[in-house]
C-alpha cells in the first residue's frame, strides 16, 4: 500500500462498545476484502474500512443480542461507520460516526469530493444516482486506490435517511471559503458568531432533508453547498447569503438539490 500524505486526524465521535467484529480485521491472516495498514502477521488489515452493523454471528457467540460489525461489500452502502482498530474474529471494534477519519481510498480522490463505499469497504467518488448515499467528504486527498486519506463521514442511517438535531452557539468561519467552512448537520444550526463574509456548509442534500440556518451574528452569512449540489440551481461555488438576525430554510428535493425558502427577519 502507499501513503501519499500523512492525513489529518481531527476530533471525531466515536462508538462500538460492545459491538464486535464478525471475521478477522486484524491483518494476522490474509483476508481478501482487507485494504488496510499492515497488521503484525504483514497482511492488510481492515482497519479505516466502512463496516455496517448487524447480529454478530462469529464463534462462540451466547447471545443474538450482540451486534457485530461487518465489512460492507456493496456501492453506495448506506449506514456506514468506519472501523478505527485491528480487531480479530470477536473482539470489540472501535467504530467511527461523525467527524474527521482516516479512511482506505478506492480510487483517486480530491479535496471537497463527496464520496461513498465501494464493493470493498472502501471510499470512492459519490455517483448520484441508483439511490447510491454519499456518506463523507475529502478532507486530505488519496492519490490512488489503497492510499490513507482524511474523510469528513456525515452521520448516516441504514435507510439512507437523514438525522435531524439542534446546535446552538456555532461559530461560523471566518473569511468566507467554501473549502474551510463550518460544516452544518441536518435541523436547526444556530450561528452565533458571524462577521461579513463568514462561512457554513451544508450537509449534502438528500431528498428530504431539511436545513435551518439562524443567523444571529453580527454580519451576512455565505451558506455553501457540498461539492457540486446547487442551491435554488445555482452551483454552491457561489454562496447563499443570510443577513444577519435573519432565519433561512433549506430543503432537499432530490440528490444534489436544495431549495431555500423564508429568509425570515426577526421581528422586534
Amino acid at each position: 500500500m502507499t501513503t501519499n500524505i500523512t492525513p489529518y486526524f481531527g476530533e471525531t465521535v466515536k462508538s462500538g462498545s460492545g459491538i464486535l467484529a464478525t471475521a478477522d480485521f486484524s491483518g494476522t491472516t490474509s483476508v481478501a476484502a482487507n485494504h488496510g495498514p499492515l497488521g503484525v502477521g504483514g497482511f492488510a488489515s481492515a482497519q479505516f474500512q466502512a463496516v455496517t452493523i448487524a447480529a454478530f454471528t462469529g464463534t462462540g457467540s451466547s447471545s443474538a443480542s450482540l451486534a457485530g460489525a461487518t465489512l460492507v461489500s456493496a456501492i453506495g452502502t448506506a449506514g456506514v461507520k468506519v472501523l478505527g482498530n485491528k480487531p480479530q474474529l470477536g473482539d470489540p471494534c472501535v467504530l467511527y460516526d461523525i467527524g474527521e477519519v482516516k479512511a482506505i481510498a478506492g480510487a483517486a480522490l480530491v479535496v471537497g469530493q463527496l464520496v461513498m463505499t465501494d464493493a470493498s469497504g472502501r471510499f470512492i467518488p459519490w455517483i448520484d444516482e441508483q439511490g447510491y448515499v454519499p456518506v463523507g467528504e475529502v478532507r486530505v486527498p488519496a492519490n490512488s486506490a489503497n492510499d490513507v486519506f482524511t474523510m469528513f463521514i456525515y452521520p448516516n442511517t441504514a435507510t439512507g435517511e437523514v438525522t435531524l438535531s439542534v446546535v446552538n452557539g456555532i461559530t461560523a468561519t471566518s473569511g468566507g471559503s467554501k473549502a474551510a467552512a463550518f460544516q452544518l448537520g441536518y435541523g436547526i444550526s444556530h450561528i452565533t458568531t458571524a462577521a461579513n463574509g463568514d462561512s457554513v456548509l451544508l450537509p449534502p442534500a438528500l431528498p428530504g432533508a431539511i436545513c435551518v440556518v439562524i443567523n444571529d451574528g453580527s454580519g451576512t452569512l455565505d451558506v455553501y453547498g457540498q461539492g457540486t449540489d446547487t442551491i435554488d440551481a445555482v452551483a454552491t461555488a457561489t454562496a447563499n447569503i443570510v443577513t444577519n438576525a435573519f432565519r433561512a430554510f433549506y430543503f432537499g428535493l432530490a440528490a444534489g438539490l436544495w431549495a431555500s425558502a423564508g429568509h425570515i427577519a426577526v421581528s422586534t
